[in-house]
C-alpha cells in the first residue's frame, strides 16, 4: 500500500479557519505509542497539550478516511520551540516542521485505512501548544486526462535541469529565476544509471535532496527523471561523452527497481515531486526508422512499467510518467491499453525535439495517437540548437520553435524544455547561467504567455 506525501511549505503558513473547528484535549500519559490518544480528523481539527520539558512526548493516534492532504500548523502559547512529527503505523517520518528554522507548519497525503501518528516535543522547556490539522486537496494530481493543482486543472510548464549530479554545487537561487524570472512552475532532475551506479551514492541522495527542498519551498512541481535510454535488460545508447562512461544510460532492469524502491521511500511523502520512471524507451529498431515509420511496442514494455509502478507503490501515491518507444515518441495503442494503477494517478510521456519527423505536425499527431483525450501527457523533453554545425535538434524559431509551440497549446499538452546548463545540446542558458541563449530567449517568452498555463 502506499504511503501519504508530503508538501513543500512554503504555501503552508497558518490559515484562516472554517467556523467551528472540532477541538480535541490531549489525556496526560500519551508519551508513548502504545498509549497514544485516538482522534477523528474531519475537516479543521484543533488538538491542544503541554510539553513538560525536553524529554516528554505527546503521541496522537489517527486512521485517514480520506486521501486528502493533512495540513499541520504548530501554534505556540508561548515562545517555546514546539515541533510536530508526522509518522507512519511503523515509524517513518512523514512530514516535521522546523521551529529553530521558523518553519511551524508542513503537510502530508494521506492514504484511507491507514494509521498515523502525530507526535509533538518542546525543545527547550514546558511549553503548551495547538496543532492545527486541517483537510486539503492535494499539490498535484491526475484527474482523467488532466493535471491538477489543489484540486483546480493546471498545465505544467518549465525546465529541465540535466543531471542532479552535476547540480550538486548549484545554488539554491536557480530556482528563484526559474521560478520568478522564467515563469515556470515545474522543473526535471535527471539521475542516469551510469552515475547511480559509479558516484558516491550519499551524495547523489543529498543533491537530490537539497534541490527538491529548494524548489518545492518555491511552489515548483519537480519531476525525478532515470535517464535510461534502451529497452529493459536489453539495448542501451552508448554515451554522448567519452568521460561519462560505457553504462550512462544503463537499461538493467533490476538497477532501475532498485533505484525506485530507494527514491520512492526518500522522496514518496513529498506531494510535489512526480516519478518519471524511464526516460526513453529505444528498441534495436527504432534505431533505423523515423518516429513515424516505428512499430508499436507498448505492450512490450508496459509489463515493465507494470512492476516500476508496484514497486513505487509500496512507498508512495504520487503521480508517475510512462513513455513509449521510439525516444518517448510513439505512443501508438496506449490510449486503448493504459495502465493499471489503482490510484490512476498516471501521465504519459511525449519527447518532441526539433526535426522530429521532419516537423511535421500531422505525424507528430499520429504519434500522440489522441492519447491526451482520456490521459495527461507532459511533454518531458523539447528544445532545438542554433548552432549550424548541430547534429542533433537543429532549427529555429520559426521552423520549428512556433510550430511545436502551437501543436502544445492545441493539445493541451503540459511540457518542460530542455536544457538549463551550457553542456547539453540544446542548451536555454550560457555557462554564467543568467544570459539566455537564441533558444532559451524563445522558450522564456513561450513560459511566460498566457496559453492554457494555470
Amino acid at each position: 500500500m502506499p504511503i501519504s506525501r508530503v508538501a513543500s511549505v512554503d504555501s503552508l503558513e497558518p490559515r484562516t479557519l472554517f467556523a467551528a473547528p472540532l477541538l480535541i484535549a490531549e489525556s496526560e500519559g500519551n508519551n508513548t505509542r502504545s498509549r497514544a490518544d485516538s482522534v477523528v480528523i474531519s475537516g479543521v481539527t484543533n488538538v491542544t497539550g503541554t510539553a513538560t520539558g525536553k524529554s516528554d512526548r505527546d503521541y496522537f493516534r489517527f486512521t485517514a478516511s480520506t486521501d486528502k492532504t493533512l495540513d499541520i500548523t504548530v501554534k505556540k502559547l508561548s515562545n517555546r520551540l514546539v515541533r510536530a512529527t508526522l509518522t507512519d503505523a511503523t515509524g517513518q517520518v512523514l512530514a516535521s516542521t522546523d521551529p529553530a528554522a521558523s518553519r511551524n507548519a508542513t503537510s502530508a497525503r494521506l492514504v484511507p485505512g491507514k494509521t498515523y501518528f502525530l507526535i509533538t516535543r518542546t525543545l527547550d522547556r514546558t511549553a503548551g501548544y495547538t496543532l492545527n490539522l486541517r483537510l486539503i486537496d492535494p499539490a498535484i494530481d491526475v484527474d482523467g486526462n488532466r493535471l491538477e493543482r489543489r484540486n483546480k486543472a493546471t498545465t505544467l510548464r518549465g525546465i529541465n535541469l540535466g543531471d542532479v549530479w552535476l547540480r550538486r554545487f548549484r545554488p539554491d537561487s536557480d530556482f528563484d529565476t526559474l521560478q520568478q524570472d522564467w515563469k515556470s512552475n515545474v522543473v526535471r532532475l535527471s539521475v542516469h544509471p551510469g552515475n547511480w551506479q559509479n558516484q558516491d551514492r550519499v551524495q547523489m541522495l543529498d543533491a537530490l535532496d537539497r534541490n527538491i527542498t529548494a524548489a518545492t519551498r518555491r511552489g515548483l512541481i519537480v519531476v525525478i527523471d532515470w535517464h535510461a535510454i534502451g529497452f529493459p535488460d536489453g539495448y542501451f545508447s552508448p554515451p554522448r561523452f567519452a568521460n561519462d562512461g560505457a553504462d550512462f544510460y544503463d537499461s538493467s532492469f533490476p538497477l532501475s527497481r532498485e533505484f525506485w524502491q530507494t527514491i520512492s521511500k526518500r522522496f514518496g511523502a513529498n506531494e510535489r515531486v512526480v516519478f518519471d520512471l524511464w526516460n526513453a524507451p529505444v528498441d534495436p529498431s527504432d534505431l533505423t526508422v523515423r518516429g513515424s515509420e516505428s512499430k508499436n511496442l507498448w505492450p512490450r514494455f508496459k509489463p515493465f512499467y507494470q512492476t516500476l509502478l508496484a514497486d513505487v507503490r509500496v512507498n508512495s501515491s504520487n503521480v508517475v510518467i510512462a513513455a513509449g518507444n521510439h525516444w518517448a515518441y510513439n505512443l501508438k495503442g496506449v490510449r486503448s491499453n493504459l495502465l493499471n494503477d489503482p490510484l490512476k494517478n498516471v501521465a504519459y510521456a511525449f519527447q518532441l525535439y526539433a526535426g522530429k519527423d521532419d516537423n511535421q505536425q500531422t505525424r507528430w499527431a499520429s504519434a500522440l495517437d489522441r492519447l491526451n483525450t482520456v490521459a495527461p501527457v507532459i511533454v518531458t523533453e523539447w528544445g532545438y540548437s542554433t548552432d549550424p554545425l548541430a547534429a542533433f535538434a537543429k532549427g529555429t524559431a520559426a521552423d520549428y520553435g512556433a510550430k511545436v509551440t502551437k501543436f502544445f497549446e492545441s493539445n493541451r499538452l503540459s511540457s518542460i524544455a530542455s536544457y538549463w546548463q551550457a553542456v547539453y545540446e540544446t542548451p536555454l542558458i550560457e555557462s554564467d547561467f543568467v544570459t539566455p541563449t537564441t533558444s532559451g530567449s524563445f522558450v522564456k517568452r513561450y513560459l511566460a504567455s498566457p496559453g492554457t498555463f494555470a
